[in-house]
């Protein structure tokens, strides 16, 4: 009885050793895989955990290395000493993340991840004593399929430049040259997501133009660092199989899109910050929105955002009216106080429109307005259209609000959407910083509103 018990505690021993170290089962190959996902600083301390680890993270085919400080030897040295001991012959993704480095540690860097056939390339470098020049190998790299690189710094790049497999390019620099990026677009055959932006002087206008027949994703993002200036910047994009499009700017650059007959989705967010249209030819340019839009008219996804909401404010009225007949998702960015004049003829121009989601930033306004002798509390909508969007009546399901408050024109809104909207399921709305008067008020408004769709139902939640 007693050799039987404890053949049974040896038993249950080693169960619970194999429970508590499976890890160690594993294969080479799959620790190695695992390894692949962490930062290389933390990959490399598992040398001291036995005698088999100590050497599984020299085959990692993915180097991390990140680092928030200013310039540290530390830090690069360590670099130094992962690049020698590393035994693969190629490295699949390099990764570099911090707030300054030497320039020529870094090329040497990036000429060993080329040498070993790199395939993504992340270079995140915040700050630099000089403009940033890679080595020319990088740019006629054949194995790098993914580039991407980011710096409030400039760069330059050199004559030669050809990325005859390059997929995924994302570039953002501080006053990136005007050749610069369109030589790198057109050095690539095969892209198929380009992103670029940054920061812009306006004193020289830039011309881009964005056409390829391998093109998915394209997003575009520029600020101008003077401030409250129009660019004559022009971006033309011709990409027929493009599907999703991001524009962003704070500064009304010309966009002319054409051929997007494959367009899916769209996120737009171009114009001058809220407030700002006492500057010369700023309703030609708001009355730009349109035709915008009208370029991306067969989207089923549509993002706008609150410099754009704002931009149409105050847009003429002649550029009506407007059609988009395929959108059944529509996302709103808004400011507190403004921005509701085109909610219901935009609505209207979506007559299968089955989500609505509207974003209510915190931001305080008011003393802006004040400042311009705007009202403090516009009304969402005046006059009341007399006829109800088609899409209220017949295909909308789906209704979030998000940093709402107990403003008569957030509440009036409220109260629109729930009267007209006859097939609404759901109201999803977040509440901003209500003090308890006010949440009674809002909570006391939305038992009293008559509801279009008997069957739907609201869910309340505070920021």
């Amino acid at each position: 009885m007693t050799s039987t018990s404890n053949y049974g505690k040896l038993f249950r021993g080693k169960q619970h050793c194999m429970r508590g170290d499976r890890i160690t089962i594993l294969p080479d190959s799959v620790l190695i895989h695992i390894l692949s996902f962490l930062p290389t600083k933390y990959a490399v301390r598992t040398c001291i955990l036995s005698t088999r680890w100590k050497h599984i993270w020299v085959s990692v085919p993915n180097l991390h290395f990140f680092f928030k400080d200013w310039h540290c030897s530390v830090f690069s040295d360590f670099i130094d000493r992962v690049l020698f001991f590393h035994e693969l012959p190629r490295i699949q993704r390099f990764s570099l993340e911090c707030a300054g480095v030497d320039l020529n540690r870094l090329n040497t860097w990036v000429s060993v991840a080329v040498r070993r056939g790199v395939q993504e390339l992340c270079i995140n470098v915040q700050y630099t004593s000089d403009c940033i020049i890679l080595p020319p190998t990088l740019f006629t790299c054949t194995t790098l399929v993914v580039f991407k690189l980011r710096s409030v710094v400039q760069m330059k790049i050199p004559g030669l430049v050809r990325f005859p497999n390059l997929r995924v390019l994302h570039v953002s620099l501080q006053f990136p040259f005007g050749d610069m990026i369109q030589k790198l677009f057109c050095s690539c055959p095969v892209l198929e997501d380009f992103s670029i932006g940054g920061y812009i002087d306006n004193s020289e206008a830039l011309a881009f133009n964005i056409s390829t027949v391998a093109l998915k994703k394209l997003e575009i993002d520029f600020n101008e660092v003077q401030g409250f200036e129009f660019s004559d910047n022009e971006f033309v994009i011709n990409a027929p199989i493009l599907e999703h499009v991001t524009l962003r700017d704070n500064y009304f650059a010309l966009y002319r899109l054409k051929n997007l007959s494959s367009l899916f989705r769209a996120d737009i967010d171009v114009g001058v910050e809220v407030g700002c249209t006492e500057i010369d030819g700023w309703k030609e340019r708001a009355n730009q929105v349109y035709e915008l839009l009208k370029g991306i008219s067969n989207v089923e996804y549509l993002t706008l955002g609150a410099r754009t909401m704002w931009a149409l404010d105050y847009a003429d009225d002649n550029n009506l009216p407007l059609l988009l007949p395929n959108i059944t998702h529509l996302k709103l960015r808004v400011g507190n106080s403004s921005s509701w004049k085109r909610l219901t003829y935009l609505l209207s121009c979506m007559p299968n429109l089955e989500n609505l989601v509207l974003e209510v930033s915190a931001k305080k306004e008011f003393e802006l307005h004040n400042h311009l002798n705007l009202a403090a509390e516009p009304n969402w909508i005046d006059p009341v259209p007399e006829q109800t969007p088609a899409c209220l009546l017949l295909h909308l399901k789906e209704i979030g609000l998000t940093g709402f408050t107990s403003q008569i024109y957030h509440l009036n809104l409220i109260k629109y959407l729930l009267e007209n909207a006859k097939v609404l399921i759901k109201m999803a709305i977040s509440t901003c910083n209500l003090a308890v008067e006010e949440d009674v008020e809002f909570l006391r408004h939305l038992v009293t509103c008559r509801r279009g769709a008997l069957a739907c139902t609201i869910e309340l939640s505070r920021k």
